[in-house]
């Protein structure tokens, strides 16, 4: 807990598994650890799942059911094919999802996240996002919207 209104709970990398489970420093296995970290702020939750892949999307949502549960994701390995299984995209439920890539769009990502309640982001169309929430309601600023599909 970081005060009355903050709190910080850490799903991944899976207890115990660090740092003897890292024999080489391959992106795949690093990638496989990364940290994932769900911020809650009053009312508004915020999941950062690192640049894992479907497996360990696979592993959380076995593990943590709906705790995974936010308001916003910043989509895991940068919104590559690798991540962002429907499952998981299904079980975080998000409002509000950012994909930080500015080399490439992920067009069918971005897509599937909007056909449900998920307003989602690029920062390679929309460049630079500002996210702000007062505990009630979440705020997405992007500087640049994405053009309309024809």
């Amino acid at each position: 807990m970081l005060g009355n209104d903050v709190k910080v709970e850490l799903f991944g990398p899976p207890k115990g598994e660090l740092p003897d489970a890292i024999q080489s420093y391959n992106d795949a296995k690093l990638n496989y650890y990364s940290i994932v970290v769900k911020l809650t702020y009053k009312n508004q939750s915020f999941l950062f799942p690192g640049d894992i892949y479907k497996d360990m999307e696979e592993k959380l949502n076995a593990q943590y059911g709906d705790r995974l549960k936010a308001d916003y994701l910043h989509a895991p390995h940068h919104g590559e094919v690798t991540s962002s299984s429907p499952k998981f995209i299904e079980k975080v439920a998000p409002k509000a999802a950012v994909l930080s890539s500015n080399i490439w769009v992920n067009m069918p990502l971005l897509e599937r996240l909007e056909r449900g309640v998920t307003k989602a982001y690029n920062t390679g169309i929309n460049k630079n996002i500002l996210i702000t929430s007062d505990g009630k309601q979440l705020q997405v600023f992007p500087e640049k919207d994405r053009p309309a599909q024809k």
